[in-house]
């Protein structure tokens, strides 16, 4: 067996394992004292799941607004001279992307207090309805707590709202530092760690695959 296969054999046995003998975190600070054998491990693991396949997607990132109430002190995304792209300015790059190749549109933006949840949906619409075959890639779940609460709705009932639109999946961004005492340092007015957890399942459950971005073990 292959240092590499017994990585693997190794880290699959811990896994299924009833009582898991290192403490959270503890097995990835192992890991990465030696960097070497990490790396070698993922592209164990990768060529165990998928082989030598490699797939991309061509995506064009549309930022509808930098208007935001957000307080996070890592960002320079908020300005004071904030814009909101006109209907015809996001079908206009959207209409650019997809004649050069792109297949997915990524949607976001800012928390703009006069938002609601049927704007966003009609930001999807119009884009659907102009680009059937674009995938729409859109809203941080900061955002779609942020449409729910000034619409006065569940995240449920929004999500199941944005879908109908023409969202086709959630990124996982707003994520930053899953762990709530260093949120309330770098973002205190963003949601909670369970609150960003809740929402993606929510999500998960209802697309069965997105993109839930990184992960965060607490030292």
């Amino acid at each position: 067996m292959t240092s590499d296969s017994a990585d693997v054999a190794g880290f699959s046995q811990m896994q299924s394992c009833s009582v898991n003998p290192y403490s959270d975190g503890e097995e990835l600070k192992r890991l990465w004292k030696q960097p070497v054998r990490l790396f070698r491990l993922s592209n164990a693991l990768r060529q165990k799941s998928c082989g030598d396949a490699v797939s991309f997607v061509i995506n064009r990132n549309i930022n509808f607004t930098n208007k935001c109430t957000g307080t996070c002190s890592f960002c320079s995304f908020r300005q004071r001279e904030s814009y909101f792209l006109s209907s015809e300015e996001i079908l206009r790059r959207a209409a650019e992307a997809e004649s050069q190749g792109a297949t997915e549109i990524c949607l976001q933006g800012g928390l703009a207090p006069e938002m609601k949840l049927e704007d966003y949906c009609g930001m999807l619409e119009t884009i659907h309805r102009a680009h059937p075959k674009l995938h729409l890639h859109a809203f941080s779940p900061m955002e779609v707590m942020h449409m729910s609460q000034n619409s006065g709705v569940a995240v449920r009932d929004a999500l199941q709202d944005l879908k109908r639109s023409g969202l086709g999946s959630l990124p996982g961004t707003a994520a930053e530092i899953l762990v709530d005492r260093v949120r309330e340092r770098i973002c205190p007015d963003k949601l909670k760690a369970g609150e960003w957890r809740e929402i993606i399942t929510v999500a998960h459950n209802m697309w069965k695959a997105l993109t839930i971005g990184w992960s965060t073990w607490q030292s």
